[in-house]
């Protein structure tokens, strides 16, 4: 006897999200199959074959046919927020965690479905239309996911917002100074935005004020237990950049710590922006040296 086929649907949200969870009830009724969602409850009795299956977890999907249903970033960001009831950088993590998990499905042969106007003729199941939602904005800092699985280059660009200060409270870093004076200790952290596997560079755009004394500042980059450390003195103000390469060996959650290693008579260090790239792919990924340039303030200021 033939068994009955399965389709596993895995959705990074949108502000459509509920069309798109109808249009594909109807299509899986239509040809015969049974619409769940997976949702990790092991109370939940889910059936195994004749189903389509939308799954909400991040565990490897096993199926006949597998789909990958995507919005662009910025429409990613709002549909987490509405559907898990999140604020804008917390609904911008959760997206990076759909993103970093389609990514992953779809490298190993799902099919990549992007809504719009027109119908969409998937296996199984036929035409089925996912209404896009019309653009807002671009979102420059999950710009990497444009393309599932990102490309070579692609690049997200991160605000300083994204890390919070260290300290009892919890505050955002925004653009304010850090004042360096003090002790050694953890100055910054964050942004705990998910990547795919593959070698990322994080470019951090900085400012340091100093006075006669070199300052010392330490740059933790990667994911927990593999992270590269970096300590790089600073001997004169300025504009500063700094390269760091580091390996997804699978997707983890971003990871940025700024501290001072040892104590500093004074100083104070302005974080400006993150430039995070894919420049190689999983297979060819290698960590590699940081290479730190300097900008002289006049220039940093034309």
């Amino acid at each position: 006897m033939k068994r009955s086929p399965t389709i596993a649907v895995i959705i990074v949200p949108g502000r459509r999200l509920e069309s798109w969870l109808e249009a594909l009830q109807i299509a899986a009724e239509q040809a015969g199959l049974v619409y769940q969602e997976d949702w990790g409850a092991e109370e939940v009795a889910l059936k195994a074959e004749g189903c389509l299956t939308v799954v909400w977890t991040e565990k490897p999907c096993v199926a006949d046919q597998i789909l990958v249903v995507a919005p662009d970033p910025a429409d990613a960001v709002r549909g987490c927020s509405l559907l898990y009831n999140l604020t804008g950088d917390e609904a911008l993590r959760h997206a990076s965690r759909r993103f970093s998990f389609a990514a992953f499905e779809v490298g190993r042969g799902a099919r990549l479905v992007r809504p719009g106007p027109d119908v969409v003729d998937l296996p199984i199941i036929g035409p089925v239309l996912l209404p896009a939602s019309e653009p807002v904005r671009q979102e420059a800092r999950l710009a990497m996911f444009n393309h599932l699985p990102p490309a070579v280059a692609d690049a997200g660009v991160w605000p300083p917002s994204l890390m919070w200060r260290a300290g009892p409270e919890r505050l955002s870093l925004d653009e304010v100074p850090i004042d360096l004076t003090g002790r050694g200790r953890v100055l910054a952290f964050g942004p705990y935005v998910m990547l795919p596997p593959g070698q990322w560079r994080l470019t951090v755009l900085f400012d340091v004020e100093i006075g006669n004394a070199p300052v010392t500042v330490a740059f933790h980059w990667g994911i927990d237990g593999s992270a590269v450390c970096e300590e790089v003195e600073i001997a004169m103000s300025g504009r500063y950049k700094l390269h760091i390469d580091h390996t997804w060996i699978e997707a983890g959650a971003t990871q940025l710590h700024l501290s001072l290693p040892r104590a500093a008579f004074s100083g104070y260090l302005k974080l400006h922006r993150m430039h995070c790239e894919l420049i190689a792919a999983r297979n060819a990924a290698r960590n590699s040296n940081p290479v730190l340039d300097r900008r002289s303030s006049a220039q940093a200021k034309g």
